[in-house]
């Protein structure tokens, strides 16, 4: 068996992961794979589940450590400042 076949074999296309995900229609539950829930109302107020999202592109924030024993690390959040498109 090829790697493909057993690729295909282990992952579950997409639309049977995504089917069930999604923000329910009262706005108050978030659901994502295999049933995990977000309570909504107990965000803080202001909080948006589409901040940082446009038609053209979205954005994200990390924390990673730029000092001490794990300051390597912080290597990978520059260089993903540096590629990523403003």
């Amino acid at each position: 068996m090829g790697w493909e076949a057993l690729w295909e074999e282990g992952r579950p296309p997409c639309s049977k992961i995504s089917s069930t995900a999604g923000v329910s229609a009262d706005g108050t539950t978030a659901t994502g794979p295999e049933g995990f829930t977000i309570d909504l109302s107990a965000c803080p107020a202001g909080w948006s589940n589409t901040e940082g999202l446009t038609d053209t592109g979205s954005r994200s924030a990390q924390a990673i450590p730029l000092s001490g024993a794990a300051a390597a690390y912080g290597e990978i959040s520059l260089v993903w400042k540096r590629a990523s498109p403003r």
